[in-house]
């Protein structure tokens, strides 16, 4: 059998995000509503991106989900087939169906929803998990905007040969993987033993497959959705319904300059106790 790296040409990428997520929000200026920032990409580069959890919700995923995922991934890739001749319409086709495949087989809903059930306490009163409760039947679509989501993960979270708190270029080199968090902070791997929090952008990444004449790429984001600035619930609300809209195209507006500060995100501590 072909590998997969076979069924990936040079002009097309496949990336599988296991890190935590957070983004920023912004009031637009000319329609006053609340906006997520967004990307825009390049001129002739398609970006189809799979967001796991809706926004303002953090998403629970255990490090075995994460193997089960990205061989469902990699399996429907191949039969599908992903080329630099495949258009936009077809990817979004692709993106959608692997999505419904993972939704199906993801157990964490049920199994959250058995716990609040029961009324578990470290469910009940854990206000995350309860925003994963409420909204997961939100999760697993194809967004029409493309969130310049920050993806963070301490150099303790992950290790050498797993691809959770990771941000997977499948197949990068000679069939192997590549993780991009590593390769966007060249000082990670020395550092790796310390406590440090590493973080790349969603712009970050695509601004370095366009580099590399990449042209086509599928994202499936497997990170929280968090809002980082302080915004309220109907803020929250307000931006889910602004984001939640089918489709996958590109948001046609200007990409911002690079933001410097590394604010810690609302739910930055459950990540350390919770897979997601």
């Amino acid at each position: 059998m072909a590998s997969f790296s076979s069924h990936i040409s040079p002009k097309t990428a496949v990336l599988v995000i296991t890190t935590h997520g957070d983004f920023e929000a912004e009031v637009d200026a000319s329609t006053g509503g609340l906006q997520p920032e967004t990307v825009n990409p390049p001129d002739r580069m398609d970006v189809v991106v799979l967001q796991a959890a809706t926004c303002g919700v953090v998403n629970i995923l255990k490090p075995a989900d994460v193997v089960r995922f990205v061989y469902n991934i990699r399996s429907n890739i191949e039969k599908f087939g992903f080329d630099d001749k495949t258009s936009k319409k077809d990817m979004v086709e692709i993106v959608t169906k692997i999505g419904s495949e993972i939704k199906g087989a993801d157990s964490q809903p049920s199994d959250v929803a058995h716990e609040v059930s029961v009324k578990n306490p470290n469910y009940i009163e854990d206000g995350h998990t309860m925003e994963f409760h409420h909204h997961n039947d939100k999760s697993y679509v194809v967004s029409s905007k493309i969130i310049d989501k920050r993806f963070s993960r301490e150099n303790t979270q992950t290790k050498d040969r797993s691809r959770d708190w990771k941000v997977n270029l499948l197949g990068a080199t000679l069939g192997k993987d590549e993780d991009l968090m590593v390769t966007l902070n060249p000082t990670l791997s020395s550092l790796r033993k310390r406590e440090r929090t590493e973080v790349i952008y969603m712009s970050d990444i695509i601004d370095e497959l366009y580099k590399r004449g990449v042209r086509k790429i599928l994202i499936f984001d497997f990170s929280c959705s968090v809002v980082s600035n302080d915004v309220s619930e109907r803020d929250v609300r307000e931006l889910r319904r602004n984001v939640n809209k089918p489709g996958g195209g590109n948001h046609k507006t200007k990409r911002k300059s690079k933001r410097k500060t590394k604010r810690k995100s609302r739910c930055i501590g459950k990540c350390k106790t919770r897979r997601h």
